[in-house]
């Protein structure tokens, strides 16, 4: 029965949908928590787990979907469907359960047992193919494994450093998935979405210059954080992305949702680095990074690829799509910026930023639990 159902047709599906509730879930948590101090979840540490559930549960399990869909892509081959998918889904939504209402040791088994899983049903067939281009994206889901690993040793009381290296590590873990995959798939998008002839620039070292500086930047800012090292790298960083902006700007995108809202994405990730340069309160550029970047590149890519990949006409997406997107852009400034502008106003302006985020994601769930669900509008597989 369920290999049949269009739900386990292809990863994105019950991925994305995982996503956008846990995305309402574990943000209402965490605003019930910080407005009225009422602890929902079971953690004893709540802002660990706060952190922990966006990284380890919001964004890995878009990770998962995109890439259990791209995959096939890239590859030609075919990546897990059905049973199969359903049983790596329940791994997941377990974890989520029980990391919010029960002990550590299941919570731990099974969140660390669904990246195992998932990440051997994404890895083979790039190794069958021998595409070893995609080498990185190996790298960042192994890493991802160990920071979790970190994370749950952390909050075991096994190793001092362990919560922070965990949260850390998967953070920019899921950054730099970004700074690749973006750096791939925006660029693309836009030149093939705007409606016109345009070719855009992307200078080869500018690509080999971001990789490599994010890299040290990664294991200075996880490992010893604030050091002049990491500063240096988040200045370069800067620099070396707005250089990437300029050679994608074409300004059709901003007639079309589903451009302008990746490349504003993009913006906040820029911003982040050189919010950090700043040497501001470290929530700054980490919701630079996190919310605006991560949030609304990651709810972008999924009314995307939901909606493409269900048959239907990329270029004519949901009418109320831009609104998820200015929510969330919304819940950006809220968190980010205005603080810096009414920090006598800091409570009140994140709570805001937490109720634009929790309407974004009712709406995201509203137009597309039905796409996600259903079979695909042409009738093919998937």
């Amino acid at each position: 029965m369920l290999n049949d159902h269009a739900l386990f047709q292809l990863g994105f599906r019950p991925f994305f949908l995982c996503a956008g509730i846990l995305a309402v879930i574990s943000m209402g948590a965490w605003l019930v928590f910080y407005a009225f101090g009422i602890q929902i979840m079971a953690s004893n540490a709540p802002i660990s787990w706060h952190a922990h559930e966006m990284i380890y549960g919001y964004s890995v399990a878009i990770i998962a979907g995109f890439l259990l869909t791209a995959i096939r892509n890239w590859t030609g081959q075919d990546t897990i469907a059905g049973v199969g998918l359903a049983v790596i889904v329940g791994l997941w939504i377990l974890a989520r359960c029980v990391a919010l209402l029960g002990p550590l040791a299941v919570t731990a088994a099974a969140d660390i047992l669904f990246i195992v899983a998932f990440g051997c049903v994404a890895i083979w067939p790039i190794v069958k193919v021998r595409q070893w281009r995609q080498l990185p994206v190996i790298g960042i889901l192994i890493g991802l494994l160990v920071g979790n690993m970190l994370y749950y040793a952390g909050e075991a009381g096994y190793l001092a450093q362990g919560t922070r290296w965990g949260i850390y590590l998967g953070f920019y873990l899921v950054v730099g998935l970004i700074l690749l995959i973006g750096g791939r798939v925006i660029p693309s998008f836009i030149q093939g979405g705007v409606g016109y002839p345009v070719q855009l620039k992307k200078a080869a070292w500018v690509e080999i210059a971001i990789f490599i500086v994010y890299i040290v930047f990664l294991a200075v800012e996880v490992f010893a954080s604030g050091s002049l090292v990491a500063v240096g790298c988040a200045a370069t960083l800067t620099a070396l992305n707005v250089i990437r902006m300029i050679g994608w700007y074409t300004h059709g995108i901003w007639r079309k949702p589903l451009l302008w809202s990746l490349y504003v994405a993009y913006g906040w990730i820029t911003l982040g680095f050189w919010l950090y340069c700043l040497d501001l309160s470290p929530y700054i550029p980490v919701h630079a990074f996190g919310l605006g970047g991560i949030g609304l590149i990651t709810v972008s890519m999924m009314s995307r690829v939901a909606w493409g990949h269900t048959g239907r006409v990329i270029a004519q997406p949901p009418a109320l799509v831009g609104v998820i997107y200015v929510l969330v852009i919304i819940a950006a400034i809220l968190r980010v910026l205005m603080p810096l502008a009414l920090p006598g106003a800091y409570t009140m302006l994140i709570v805001i930023s937490q109720i634009c985020w929790l309407l974004a994601f009712a709406l995201f769930l509203f137009l597309y639990v039905p796409v996600l669900t259903g079979p695909r509008v042409d009738g093919r597989p998937g």
